[in-house]
């Protein structure tokens, strides 16, 4: 059992007394930390913490940390881990970090976040990893629906979201809601960029696929204008 005392931003290069005590936590297993209730932003004060932690030694970043069940810091420490086990190829521990991350998140009611997006899109990219369409989808349609109640109508994010629903819709075989979302990405990219954007080909070639699908002969009409835009953009 060790204290350490006195971390503040700037511990690990020498700043406060902090340093004198970071190479004792090497040889602790689990960290404990105490975050002042008084902080005006305790999960900013956290992360500090945590990026001293990891400029000091890396391998800190994955040890477990504890602040107690079920409170927002717990979901920011899972979320992190994740993403270090993600940036590390550790695909399923990292999708199982995010998974808790996201479900603390909704138990106490602070699912309308960034950071729960964030989860979400590992989860669902994982999954569609290992040919799992469905529950790609039903992470990418969570993500999307957090994005609706926290960004604005013509957010490029929601038109991503929008766009990758709508891809795993086609790879599902449901041709209806794929147009209808691929649509919804297409407003908000011509919104955003005008009509000769690379965005916009990429939703219009994806809307000629899905028409092409259901047998429409228009799928033409919208392949002919992506590749308008394309050679546009690049040339011959």
């Amino acid at each position: 059992l060790a204290d350490i005392p006195g971390l503040i931003e700037g511990s690990s290069t020498g700043r406060g007394l902090g340093v004198k005590f970071l190479r004792h936590i090497e040889r602790t297993r689990i960290l404990f930390h105490l975050i002042s209730a008084e902080s005006s932003d305790p999960a900013k004060d956290y992360r500090t913490i945590r990026k001293e932690l990891e400029f000091h030694n890396k391998a800190l970043r994955i040890r477990i940390n504890l602040l107690g069940e079920n409170n927002v810091l717990t979901s920011i420490t899972y979320k992190d881990i994740g993403d270090d086990l993600f940036s590390l190829k550790k695909s399923q521990k990292a999708m199982e970090s995010h998974e808790i991350s996201y479900k603390i998140r909704c138990i106490i009611g602070e699912e309308n976040h960034l950071d729960a997006v964030s989860s979400c899109l590992v989860i669902a990219n994982v999954y569609l990893s290992k040919k799992n369409h469905q529950k790609a989808l039903e992470f990418h349609e969570k993500a999307l629906k957090i994005r609706l109640n926290i960004l604005s109508s013509n957010h490029s994010d929601i038109a991503n979201s929008y766009n990758f629903v709508g891809n795993i819709h086609y790879l599902l075989g449901k041709i209806d809601k794929a147009v209808e979302n691929h649509a919804e990405a297409l407003k908000i990219r011509i919104k955003i960029h005008g009509e000769s954007h690379e965005d916009v080909a990429d939703c219009l070639y994806n809307l000629g696929n899905d028409l092409y699908a259901q047998g429409n002969t228009k799928a033409i009409d919208y392949h002919e204008k992506a590749l308008k835009i394309r050679l546009k953009i690049f040339g011959d």
